[in-house]
């Protein structure tokens, strides 16, 4: 991959490689050596390697170096994620190459709360069932809200035992095309019965307009921020503290699939992220907010 590509095409990929191409030339190292070695042995030698020559640009450089590099190394041996092995992880920290936090919420709430009250709550007809249906489909898929707002009838091919919806995600500047799957689940928090239910209820199928969505207070389509709205609504209903937006579905269940042991890239390839990025620990994983208040009756017989 290194040796197929000239100095120039890795520099214009901007994929971080080319840092490792001067590391390899510096270091008289052949792709052979490369692939027999360890690959966390390697990216740790060369994230210290780089650290040594120093200079300006040179921690932006290591991000790049560990990020892209590291998904590469992957890509060549029996380690998942290459990254996140201890070696690079202490590299990491030492060198504090993690991009300093900016998520807009720094506590989450739990998912259970919305699964539980759309279990014990009588959703059957008109706007009760397309926010159970919209809820449900972010819960199993983790489509953000400009997707959501963008599913179009033909967009949704029902085939029995699942559906898939084909969502575009507008992100930079080209836009792409995201395959979601949703597969039947036993219980009432079924996305493909409650998705089933809502194309095929009346107040869905009068609707002339190709967007499954509907605002019932303006008699339009919904877009983003008006799907966001309606996920708020059933949030106040599992009585999900008002500071969290309707969009936050998104990050409970991103936390639940951490929490429950799911592995960074799968959750990347679950959520449509791309392979090896760190936006779902960075942004969307995040502790479950509790009363800690709450602790100091514990075991007390006040």
């Amino acid at each position: 991959m290194i040796e197929s590509a000239s100095m120039e095409t890795l520099r214009k990929r901007r994929a971080g490689l080319h840092i490792f191409y001067g590391y390899m030339e510096e270091k008289n190292k052949e792709l052979d050596e490369v692939f027999k070695a360890r690959p966390d042995v390697i990216l740790s030698n060369a994230l210290t390697w780089r650290e040594k020559k120093g200079g300006k640009g040179a921690l932006e450089e290591m991000r790049k170096l560990k990020t892209h590099m590291g998904v590469a190394l992957s890509m060549f041996s029996d380690m998942r994620d290459v990254a996140q092995s201890p070696m690079v992880q202490a590299i990491v920290k030492r060198l504090n190459l993690e991009r300093p936090s900016k998520a807009k919420y720094p506590t989450v709430w739990n998912i259970n709360q919305l699964l539980t009250c759309i279990a014990n709550s009588e959703m059957k007809h008109g706007r009760l069932q397309m926010r159970k249906a919209m809820a449900l489909f972010v819960a199993f898929s983790g489509a953000r809200m400009t997707e959501l707002a963008a599913i179009q009838r033909k967009d949704v091919i029902d085939s029995g035992e699942e559906i898939t919806v084909n969502t575009t995600i507008r992100k930079g500047k080209k836009p792409r095309t995201r395959k979601i799957t949703l597969r039947t689940r036993d219980g009432p928090c079924c996305p493909v019965k409650a998705m089933r239910e809502w194309l095929q209820d009346g107040e869905c199928k009068q609707r002339t307009v190709e967007e499954i969505w509907w605002d019932f207070d303006k008699k339009k389509e919904l877009g983003s921020i008006g799907c966001s709205k309606e996920l708020r609504k059933i949030l106040d209903q599992a009585e999900v503290d008002g500071c969290y937006a309707g969009s936050t579905v998104r990050h409970a269940m991103m936390t639940k699939q951490r929490g429950e042991g799911a592995s960074l890239e799968e959750v990347n390839d679950f959520t449509g992220h791309a392979p090896g990025s760190g936006i779902v620990d960075v942004f969307y994983n995040k502790p479950i907010a509790r009363d800690i208040g709450a602790l100091i009756l514990k075991d007390s017989e006040v």
